[in-house]
């Protein structure tokens, strides 16, 4: 009889569509270092919490197919930073709760191990972010120019030159969370796919 309630409770916890907005809304909000907490650790717990506690749904399944496809597409619109990330914050927990929504032992493996790479890549990327914006002093993706370039200057000095460290994050997180091989991202989509096509 309270299975609705887990699912609710449990929902808004995970960033279930529509209760996914305290994401896109909270992350940016807070300072670099809560915000890096935030993306590596606060949905993650619902997505452990959907593991162990709701049975195997369809519903659930598909949700986190829904979460996976309209969160990316809505990071595609944002021209904020952190706002971006948040989205594809829930994107990524799209595929996490995918997994487990199946239930096959495979999935749920590759859901969990998505769980746990997510949260060491996205931290990466967050810390990149807020170098970036530090730095610059904006989060606007159209703003973001080299700090030391003079108002006016018509040589422009590629961002990445000027904070390497942060690009070189900002790139192996990229290539992580985008499942591109070799890195971890990799696996963990792959168990899902294998999962997903087999059923």
């Amino acid at each position: 009889a309270g299975l609705s309630f887990f699912i609710l409770g449990i929902g808004i916890k995970t960033a279930f569509l529509p209760l996914h907005f305290w994401v896109p809304w909270g992350y940016p909000a807070a300072n670099f270092p809560c915000s890096v907490l935030l993306a590596a650790l606060c949905t993650k717990v619902g997505v452990y919490a959907v593991a162990r506690v709701l049975p195997p749904l369809p519903f659930i399944n598909i949700m986190g197919a829904c979460m996976a496809i309209i969160a990316v597409t809505l990071a595609l619109l944002q021209s904020d930073l952190r706002g971006l990330l948040s989205y594809h914050i829930i994107s990524q927990v799209g595929y996490m709760v995918a997994g487990v929504g199946l239930g096959v032992t495979l999935s749920v493996d590759g859901g969990l191990l998505h769980l746990v790479n997510h949260m060491i890549y996205k931290a990466l990327l967050f810390m990149s972010a807020g170098a970036v914006i530090f730095a610059v002093g904006t989060e606007d993706l159209h703003k973001l120019h080299d700090p030391a370039e003079k108002p006016g200057a018509t040589g422009k000095v590629a961002l990445w030159k000027t904070l390497p460290v942060a690009f070189i994050g900002a790139l192996v997180g990229g290539l992580a969370i985008s499942g591109t091989p070799l890195f971890n991202g990799y696996v963990s989509k792959y168990l899902l796919k294998t999962a997903m096509h087999g059923t």
